[in-house]
């Protein structure tokens, strides 16, 4: 990967494919957990993206993330958030359709806002990035991924048990019953990891009324 990137700063091709290039070189020392080397070459993947109005997506949000992660497993929590709110900045364009992309920002950030102690912050973002389903799609995947998100946050960062237990409650029950109907593909690592927090926050409810 690193002979990858020479060989594109040497030819001088497009800095979206050197962005690339470099956003692979990245995580591939992340992943051997040198957090701080990496760190350089995601802000030079980020400088050398282009964001093209219009588009699908923003380039430049493919770049914030990774880097927002960089930083929080550095510990400096305040950088990452403000390169989270840029990335929500980017991606709540309507027409660029990134949905999807905000989302998950708002789900990060959340958890950096806790990790700052900003629990209530963080929990208002989590709801947002849940929203409001119609009727509809409100037993779809990404509902219950929303949910079941909620819920760990509930339970692990704000302390309401009672409220991570309707949560988690909804997320187990609602994929049984699709389990029921053969409707589950995909669903069940979601649901062990749903219900080991629906009986951890179980068991934290019941200790707290005896």
């Amino acid at each position: 990967m690193a002979r990858a990137v020479a060989l594109f700063r040497k030819l001088g091709g497009p800095d979206w494919a050197l962005s690339r290039a470099l956003l692979d070189l990245a995580g591939a020392i992340q992943a051997q957990g040198r957090i701080r080397e990496a760190e350089p070459l995601l802000r030079e993947a980020l400088g050398r993206m282009p964001d093209r109005e219009g588009s699908r997506y923003s380039r430049a949000a493919l770049a914030l993330r990774p880097l927002a992660d960089n930083l929080t497993r550095q510990g400096r929590h305040a950088e990452a958030e403000q390169v989270l709110r840029r990335l929500l900045a980017a991606t709540r364009v309507p027409e660029r359709e990134d949905s999807g992309i905000a989302k998950h920002a708002l789900m990060d950030l959340a958890w950096n806002l806790a990790e700052q102690r900003r629990t209530a912050e963080g929990e208002a973002m989590m709801r947002e990035a849940l929203g409001n389903p119609p009727p509809a799609l409100d037993r779809s995947p990404t509902v219950y991924i929303g949910r079941a998100a909620l819920g760990r946050y509930l339970l692990r960062k704000s302390g309401d048990t009672d409220g991570a237990l309707t949560e988690l409650r909804r997320v187990t029950r609602a994929i049984v019953a699709r389990e029921m109907v053969r409707e589950t593909a995909g669903l069940l690592p979601l649901y062990q990891t749903t219900l080991q927090l629906h009986v951890e926050a179980a068991w934290r409810v019941a200790h707290r009324r005896r």
